[in-house]
């Protein structure tokens, strides 16, 4: 699917602690503890394509209607995304995070002598890719080597990765002592 992604991600619906959302051809179900109110009549839940179920020790599992893909992508914010479903009940996308993506890429636009970005924690990429399309130099610092891997993927599938990024695998907050 790398050439034709998914279109973007869309909440359909949420309440009584859950989330209904659609990451590019699949729907999802997702705890949601701020949810509180009551689901929208009428919304299609049960056509979900899968339901994470969270455990009492936090991680948990997916319940698929159908056979799914391991990982499938997905254009969003104007980028293109690797998903995966994981034990956390996470995708590998913070979608609701576009708006700061937006701010921090203005924010590199707009520095006089080019920006420079420390990404401390920075998952699977979305303020680096933000970052680095705005033209800064970009400094990604995350524990996970998967987490790294799949940000680096995701800026490739976005024609970002020629842009001056250096991918860190450490914990942040060592890494960064060790830089002060």
């Amino acid at each position: 699917m790398s050439v034709a992604a998914a279109a973007g991600y869309r909440l359909l619906d949420s309440g009584e602690q859950g989330k209904l959302e659609r990451f590019g051809a699949l729907t999802l179900i997702r705890p949601c503890a701020q949810a509180v109110w009551p689901r929208r009549a009428g919304a299609p839940w049960r056509d979900a394509d899968s339901t994470f179920v969270r455990d009492a020790s936090g991680t948990g599992t997916w319940r698929d209607a159908r056979r799914l893909p391991e990982q499938w992508e997905m254009e969003h914010a104007g980028f293109v995304w690797r998903l995966h479903r994981n034990e956390h009940g996470n995708t590998g996308i913070f979608p609701e995070q576009e708006d700061c993506w937006r701010w921090l890429a203005a924010q590199a636009k707009a520095a006089a002598s080019g920006a420079e970005v420390l990404n401390l924690f920075a998952y699977t990429g979305g303020s680096t890719l933000a970052c680095a399309a705005a033209g800064a130099r970009v400094c990604h610092v995350d524990a996970s080597k998967t987490s790294v891997k799949q940000a680096r993927d995701n800026a490739e599938l976005s024609g970002l990765a020629a842009r001056p990024v250096r991918w860190i695998v450490e914990d942040a907050p060592l890494f960064a002592a060790r830089e002060v």
